[in-house]
């Protein structure tokens, strides 16, 4: 039993509810967008490059979340960004022009941005610092339910009534997350601002905006989101290519192992630290990819899908607890959008480098490419804890004590 100092405030619950309903409006949005411009005479070459401005856009924006979730009050920002979604999802159903469509997305990307880091840090400050691998575990099932939900509700509604319903029903679910913003107000336990340090400052300096020192942690994370990027791109085409039918079941059995997976690596996380998750985590992620690029049968498929979601599910969620651990409370928006640098980046690269990869090679070896990457994720994470090892040693510290329970 935990006491009450170290339970979750209601707040969090929220949050985790806010965060499933934005997450399955931008997935009810993700598979839909592209048919619907086409549909409306877009041609396809245009319609991708509008889809893809939402990656563009989310790296450009993502190391200025940090900075003003740490100096502004999140609910504030929340309060302006997700009416911003909102909006964007609204005018996706209200026009056919391609220049106004492109300015929404645009406004998309900011908005879902500025959503992911606030709501992470503002998540964070319900959840006691001996559960913060928990918490974020559990924060992290609203995008699981999210990915899961998100493209059944957007295909099916685009199908029957129409693709400008399915926007509609996406600024439904941003509505909602707003008015429980609205109807709970409960305070954290520690208001962190950095408003008055920032003002005093004339100038805005890049440790403001990134935290070097977790650039390391951000690339380990990034290499998950690689992985991820070369799944959802180019997993449909090699089953075509190999005659296995009814591949969507890979995404099922993910959303629901990971479902799983990520309260119980949480509070692993939490009693270990990071070394015992994120070792088996690279292996298994990368055995997935294997996996996926030789299969010839829909268990062989299956089975990747199990082995991705212990990797990701315990990889991502624990790199994120760390990132917040690493920096002192008044600077976790900076930790959080540093967290993500990577991942946007990785997940953006995934599709380009595959492709490139897959014309030389085949639809297998953007899988084979991204297995090797998550085992040269592993090498470089054991050369870090190495090397921090290293450094304990020469600072007279001890050693073994670190290694164990502080890592990067």
């Amino acid at each position: 039993m935990h006491n009450k100092e170290d339970k979750f405030g209601r707040m969090f619950y929220v949050l985790v509810l806010v965060n499933a309903m934005l997450g399955i409006a931008f997935y009810i949005i993700t598979p839909v967008l592209t048919k619907y411009l086409t549909q409306i005479g877009v041609s396809l070459v245009i319609a991708s490059i509008i889809s893809g401005l939402f990656s563009l856009t989310s790296l450009c924006t993502r190391p200025f979340t940090g900075i003003l979730v740490d100096t502004l009050k999140p609910r504030k920002i929340l309060y302006i960004s997700i009416p911003m979604l909102i909006l964007s999802m609204l005018g996706y159903a209200l026009t056919t022009n391609q220049y106004l469509i492109v300015v929404l997305r645009i406004i998309n990307g900011v908005a879902f941005c500025f959503n992911g880091t606030t709501i992470s840090a503002y998540a964070s400050m319900y959840i006691p610092p001996k559960r913060m691998g928990e918490g974020i575990g559990y924060l992290g099932l609203g995008s699981v339910i999210a990915t899961a939900l998100g493209p059944v509700i957007g295909l099916s509604i685009g199908t029957s009534l129409g693709y400008r319903n399915a926007f509609l029903v996406a600024a439904v679910f941003g509505l909602a997350s707003l008015l429980l913003l609205l109807i709970f107000n409960d305070q954290p336990k520690v208001i962190t601002s950095n408003t008055e340090n920032i003002t005093k400052k004339k100038s805005i300096h890049l440790n403001q905006i990134i935290a070097v020192q977790l650039l390391p942690l951000a690339f380990l994370n990034g290499i998950f989101s690689y992985a991820n990027g070369t799944v959802s791109n180019f997993l449909v085409l090699l089953s075509e290519e190999r005659n296995i039918e009814n591949c969507s079941i890979y995404f099922t059995v993910l959303a629901c192992c990971m479902f799983i997976f990520r309260p119980i690596s949480g509070k692993l996380n939490d009693k270990y630290g990071l070394p015992f998750l994120l070792i088996p985590a690279y292996i298994m992620a990368g055995v997935g990819m294997f996996l996926v690029s030789g299969m010839k049968t829909l268990p062989m498929l299956i089975i990747s899908a199990i082995c991705m979601a212990f990797g990701q599910g315990g990889g991502q969620p624990s790199i994120q607890s760390q990132c917040i651990k690493e920096l002192s409370i008044d600077k976790r928006g900076i930790a959080i959008s540093t967290y993500y640098i990577f991942a946007d980046v990785f997940q953006g690269l995934g599709p380009i480098t595959g492709g490139l990869i897959a014309d030389h090679f085949g639809y297998a070896a953007p899988f084979t490419f991204a297995g090797w990457f998550l085992i040269i994720g592993l090498v470089l994470f054991v050369l870090l804890q190495y090397h921090k090892k290293n450094l304990q040693k020469r600072s007279g510290k001890d050693a073994k004590k670190t290694f164990e329970n502080v890592v990067y």
